[in-house]
């Protein structure tokens, strides 16, 4: 939810957030091959950056389903 906020309070385009928001949700795949097909976003630091965080934060939260809260 903090992620979220953060994303929410930033000062950019209310696209940028909305496209931050789905590879929050889930959407990372599809957003980089978006990126990669269709040149979309892939100079603007300011989006990279919060999306490589995006990515950061999914991983982290797999990792530590898969460590601490999945069925044994």
């Amino acid at each position: 939810m903090a992620m979220i906020n953060w994303l929410q309070g930033a000062k950019q385009p209310a696209y940028q957030r909305v496209l931050l928001t789905l590879a929050f949700a889930g959407g990372t795949v599809g957003a980089l091959l978006g990126m990669r097909l269709f040149h979309h976003k892939t100079s603007k630091e300011s989006f990279l950056e919060r999306f490589w965080l995006v990515v950061a934060v999914q991983i982290v939260v797999v990792a530590g389903w898969y460590l601490f809260l999945r069925p044994h």
